[in-house]
């Protein structure tokens, strides 16, 4: 749905600032996609329903970024099978952060490692390539967490500057820390 929202925000302003002069224009810089599933090496949206979609998402890949900004999702899995919330396997994603956050790591549990805003930190730090610029609205888990140990010392190993602002906003702590 926030796709579609977009899209037509986009497009009606930018209609709206042309007037009546020119004729209505589709915005083709947005693409529906799994943000992670973009980058695994099969497509999983069907190319007969979504081969224009699919032909902007390849275009958009070719050309280098250097900002992604966003709010990652929180999500580790389900807590029981009747949730029918398992996390996606995206073999590329979950291949890079066994080769770099689980293999600099010391902790004996790597399960935290496959946390969804754990793998937005790695697929955004491989899409930019060597420049720019990373903001996200995170948990603060990885701060001090020993199951992050391997995330912190990668990002210290890939990154030229780390500015990472802690709002304290994880109330499963107690006392200081929580506020």
């Amino acid at each position: 749905l926030s796709y579609y929202i977009a899209a037509i925000n986009i497009e009606a302003t930018f209609d709206e600032i042309n007037g009546d002069a020119e004729d209505y224009v589709p915005f083709e810089g947005i693409v529906l996609t799994d943000t992670f599933e973009s980058t695994e090496p099969e497509d999983t949206l069907d190319d007969d329903y979504f081969g224009t979609n699919d032909a902007r998402l390849k275009r958009q890949q070719e050309v280098p970024i250097t900002a992604i900004i966003g709010n990652p999702p929180y999500s580790s899995g389900q807590n029981n099978a009747n949730e029918n919330n398992k996390n996606i396997h995206y073999s590329n994603l979950e291949k890079r952060i066994r080769n770099t956050y689980i293999k600099n790591s010391k902790a004996g549990a790597k399960n935290t490692a496959q946390d969804s805003y754990i793998r937005a930190i790695r697929w955004a730090s491989d899409r930019l390539g060597k420049q720019g610029v990373i903001g996200f609205v995170s948990n603060g888990s990885f701060i001090d967490s020993r199951g992050a140990d391997g995330l912190r010392k990668s990002l210290f190993e890939e990154f030229n500057y780390l500015y990472i602002f802690n709002l304290r906003g994880d109330q499963r702590t107690q006392g200081e820390t929580s506020r």
